[in-house]
C-alpha cells in the first residue's frame, strides 16, 4: 500500500477523488464471499496534516446485502403490480366506452356518471403509470416529460370527483385569474 515520501501509491479513483476534493468517501461494491455475492458499503473521512497532505482515512464498512435485496424486491413488486393493474384497467375503459355509446340523449345523468367512471379509470391508469415510474426511477430508466396543463380545469375535475362523496357540504370554486 502507500509509503510516505517519494513513492506513490495505487489507490482506487474514488479514494483519490475523496482526497483531492477533501470530501467524505462513500462507495458501494459487490464482493464474492464463500457464501455467495455480497454488497458492501464503505464510508470514510480523510484526515490531513498541517500542510494539507493526507495522513489517514478513517471509516467503516458494512454489509448491505439484505438492504439491496429488499430494494430489488420492492422494485420488482412495483413493476409487476403496475403491469398487472393495467390489464383490468384497459378492459374497464373499453366496456365504459361501449356503455357510453349505447346511452341515449335522454339519459343525461347516466352519461354524466359514465363520464365520471371513465375519468376515474383514466386517473387509475395515471396512478398505475406513476407506480411504474417509481420502479423506473429506482432503476434509472425514467424519462422526464413536461406537459402544460390548465390548472383551473384540474381543480374543477378534482372537485367534480370529490363532490359526490359529501352530501353535507358543497364545494365552491372561485377563480381569481384567467379562465
Amino acid at each position: 500500500h502507500c509509503v510516505t515520501g517519494v513513492q506513490t501509491c495505487a489507490l482506487p479513483i474514488s479514494v483519490l477523488e475523496a482526497i483531492r476534493g477533501k470530501k467524505a468517501f462513500n462507495h458501494d461494491m459487490r464482493i464474492v464471499g464463500k457464501d455467495g455475492m455480497h454488497w458492501i458499503s464503505t464510508s470514510a473521512t480523510v484526515f490531513y496534516d498541517k500542510n494539507n497532505n493526507p495522513l489517514r482515512m478513517l471509516g467503516a464498512t458494512s454489509d448491505i446485502t439484505k438492504q439491496k435485496q429488499l430494494d430489488q424486491e420492492k422494485s420488482d413488486f412495483l413493476s409487476m403490480a403496475s403491469h398487472e393493474l393495467k390489464t383490468p384497467l384497459t378492459s374497464m375503459k373499453i366496456f365504459i366506452d361501449l356503455l357510453k355509446r349505447q346511452q341515449t340523449i335522454d339519459t343525461e345523468k347516466g352519461v354524466y356518471y359514465v363520464d365520471r367512471i371513465k375519468d376515474q379509470a383514466d386517473r387509475l391508469g395515471e396512478l398505475t403509470n406513476d407506480l411504474l415510474d417509481v420502479s423506473r426511477i429506482e432503476t434509472g430508466k425514467l424519462k422526464l416529460s413536461k406537459d402544460l396543463f390548465e390548472l383551473n380545469s384540474l381543480i374543477e375535475e378534482t372537485v367534480e370527483s370529490l363532490q359526490p362523496f359529501t352530501q353535507k357540504h358543497k364545494i365552491n370554486i372561485y377563480h381569481n385569474g384567467p379562465r
